[in-house]
């Protein structure tokens, strides 16, 4: 979580205030091809990119369109699907082995 820690640094965090942020952050790992979001479900989770890429995709006429792709030192979020929680209108998946420092909801609203 060495990245999430330097951008909370560069824009002012420090001490009991920076850890307090770095406590409530999970690093999880993906494989290439992993979902980390799935159409049709809730995203419980944003996150900090720390390794690899992300690709946010629909599925329009049998055909995988791209909107986005988050990258390291980069935010990840279904903001839709995780602001209403609501089901996710998009999938998001590895495009390569990579890490994302995630923030559940609770703990976001904690902080």
């Amino acid at each position: 979580m060495e990245k999430v820690k330097k951008y909370f640094e560069a824009i002012g965090f420090s001490g009991d205030d920076l850890q307090s942020i770095l406590h409530a952050f999970e690093l999880q790992h993906f494989k290439k091809n992993d979902f980390v979001v799935e159409e049709g479900k809730t995203s419980r989770y944003i996150g900090f990119v720390e390794t690899g890429m992300f690709q946010y995709y629909v599925i329009k006429d049998g055909e995988e369109k791209t909107s986005y792709v988050s990258i390291e030192n980069t935010f990840f979020a279904s903001v839709l699907s995780f602001i209403s929680e609501a089901p996710a209108m998009e999938n998001i998946k590895a495009l390569v082995d990579g890490s994302i420092s995630m923030i559940s909801k609770p703990k976001l609203k904690q902080l």
